[in-house]
């Protein structure tokens, strides 16, 4: 009990993913004499040790809708997904050409239970709008915006754009909705389905829908459907996994029982630790590769991603991929500020300024201390980053920051005198006055509660400076982390606190109130 007293969030989330997921023909009968569990019972471990764990399902799980008329027709029976659930996974691509074998029926059947048992379908909606639109996931403070697509015409389906289906790829439509998200998120992961059956090599339409999403702004590219293994590229220092072969399936050449677990550890500005775990697939199901096996598919990792800059450093179970452009990792903005004159981006160790055309025109290096959390305004006084900089490899910053931009120059820093240990910093509008207000996690004890706990600051904001608003009275409970959002659509944002019930998290809605934050009901 006592050590939530003590959680903030970790800005640090362990993620995984794989391939192919089948849950019917060869897999049917081995679930229905030895349980749920049983295709991946050898690897659940693995998978359940990370945050996220990410996997594309090749059938609908239903119990209705009528079976199409097509060579290879799959669906599950709906206690099925227990043996996901239990797995560890919890996001779940749909976007593939089996997700419809039951119509559309079994579909939005496939869907609904997904979301009822704690799932994210990605690549899913009640029609192509929709359904190419983001999948917003929170985790560890970060947050993440999944997007799936199905690059083939789905067989046996009539492709209507108004209807429930998965999304499509459409080269334009992905890049304006990464675009569209780019700014609100800290990572955004994009999965296709795609390519050639049983080749080893990806083709220039994979090549070039990958790098053109991480050209708007994707951070991971990952595809499925080949059911081989393909190779593993470095774009712009971002990663693309091109097949991650098969997980579950019953296909029984050597190829197709090679596969990998694919993962990294996403935190706050930056991706690092990319490695693949060695997979082969054993009576249908994957167990970690050791000796001989494990060596035969990192060879052949080696040999299909050449060109592709990455070289591999074999771990004791895990085999790290490098970047061979010398970077081991690659840095992402915290935080983007457009305007009308450009755009600046604030990385860990330097805030940058461009131009309209995306030009350099200025930069700001810091030297021992980074940024850890950043967000801006530009109005009538200005453009101004406010942040928070702490030392190197500590989860908590030391003080408040504040960068102004004048004419393409960024100046600064402005730092707060009061040491906080802040470790959330975000913009909003609490009393429908303007300028915004500027609120501040911090780590604290104050006059009255002499013990270190979350606690909220809020300051107004004028210019280039910022003075106290409300100084973190105790809220009903202990909280882990915040935001704010118009949750009523008022025009005034909301606080919105993760508090602490027992041995559960729960999320509580407050608003201003002129003196504090009282308990809010929509």
């Amino acid at each position: 009990m006592m050590l939530f007293l003590f959680v903030l969030p970790s800005f640090r989330v362990e993620f995984c993913a794989v391939g192919d997921v089948l849950l019917d023909r060869g897999i049917r009968p081995l679930i229905k004499k030895h349980g749920v569990d049983y295709p991946f019972s050898r690897v659940s471990d693995v998978i359940s040790r990370n945050d996220l764990a990410f996997c594309n399902l090749e059938c609908p799980i239903c119990t209705g809708g009528v079976p199409l008329n097509k060579k290879y027709c799959f669906h599950a029976d709906t206690s099925f997904i227990f043996g996901l659930k239990n797995a560890g996974f919890n996001v779940i691509s749909v976007a593939n050409n089996h997700t419809m074998d039951r119509g559309r029926e079994g579909f939005v059947e496939t869907v609904r239970l997904l979301k009822k048992h704690g799932f994210y379908p990605v690549g899913e909606g009640e029609n192509q709008k929709e359904a190419r639109k983001p999948v917003i996931v929170e985790c560890n403070g970060l947050r993440f915006a999944f997007f799936a697509y199905v690059n083939m015409l789905l067989e046996g389906v009539t492709y209507l754009d108004d209807r429930p289906s998965p999304a499509m790829g459409n080269l334009e439509e992905m890049e304006k909705e990464i675009r569209k998200i780019r700014d609100e998120v800290d990572f955004i992961v994009v999965s296709f389905h795609w390519g050639i059956e049983y080749q080893d090599f990806p083709t220039i339409n994979q090549i070039e829908y990958a790098h053109r999403a991480i050209d708007a702004g994707a951070d991971l590219v990952l595809g499925h459907h080949p059911h081989v293994l393909q190779g593993i590229e470095y774009y712009r220092e971002r990663p693309i996994v091109y097949s991650l072969g098969n997980f579950v399936f019953d296909q029984r050449k050597l190829v197709q029982r090679q596969s990998m677990i694919f993962g990294c550890v996403f935190k706050k500005g930056k991706i690092d630790s990319v490695y693949f775990i060695p997979v082969i697939l054993k009576g249908f199901r994957p167990e970690v590769a050791k000796g001989k096996e494990r060596e035969e598919i990192v060879k052949r990792m080696e040999k299909i991603c050449k060109g592709f800059n990455v070289r591999f450093l074999k771990e004791k179970e895990r085999v790290r991929v490098v970047d061979t452009t010398g970077k081991n990792s690659f840095i992402t903005p915290i935080c983007r500020l457009r305007y009308k004159k450009g755009e600046i981006i604030a990385l860990r160790k330097r805030i940058i300024v461009k131009d309209t055309s995306s030009r350099v025109i200025d930069s700001f290096l810091l030297d021992t201390l980074e940024v850890k959390d950043c967000c801006g305004l530009a109005d009538s006084h200005g453009v101004r980053l406010y942040g928070i900089l702490g030392k190197e490899n500590e989860s908590r910053g030391e003080r408040i920051v504040i960068f102004p931009v004048y004419e393409g120059k960024v100046y600064g820093p402005l730092l707060d005198v009061h040491r906080l240990n802040p470790w959330k910093i975000t913009i909003a509008e609490i009393d429908g006055e303007y300028p915004p207000e500027l609120c501040v996690g911090v780590w604290k004890m104050t006059r009255y509660d002499k013990r270190y706990a979350n606690r909220l600051f809020v300051y107004n904001i004028y210019g280039d400076y910022i003075y106290p608003k409300w100084f973190g009275s105790r809220f009903h409970k202990d909280f882990i982390d915040f935001e704010f959002s118009d949750v009523n659509g008022d025009g005034v944002d909301e606080l919105i606190l993760k508090e602490i019930y027992g041995d559960s998290i729960e999320k509580e809605i407050y608003k201003w109130d002129t003196f504090g934050f009282i308990p809010f009901h929509p």
